[in-house]
């Protein structure tokens, strides 16, 4: 009677625990992302620079990311129509 009581009992802390432990991770990671947003919304003058991959551009004040640049990769030439050609 006293064993199953005592498992029961470390089975409810151990739940607890992990419960707790994840709601702080949570709490943590919530709490991180409230700053770098903070961080990025107080940046004025963003100084864009080229993303690794050269998919995106990065502010090199405040690490915001840009929109995708080109997404598709290099644009097809024969696609592109003539009248958006400049002349030489």
């Amino acid at each position: 009677m006293v064993a199953t009581d005592v498992i029961t009992l470390v089975s409810l802390l151990s739940i607890g625990g992990i419960i707790g432990a994840a709601g702080f991770v949570r709490l943590l990671r919530l709490d991180r992302l409230r700053w770098e947003r903070n961080r990025q919304n107080a940046c004025r003058w963003h100084r864009w620079q080229m993303a690794e991959g050269g998919s995106s551009l990065v502010c090199a004040l405040c690490a915001k990311k840009s929109r995708l640049i080109n997404p598709h990769g290099e644009p097809d030439l024969e696609s592109t129509s003539s009248t958006n050609i400049p002349p030489p």
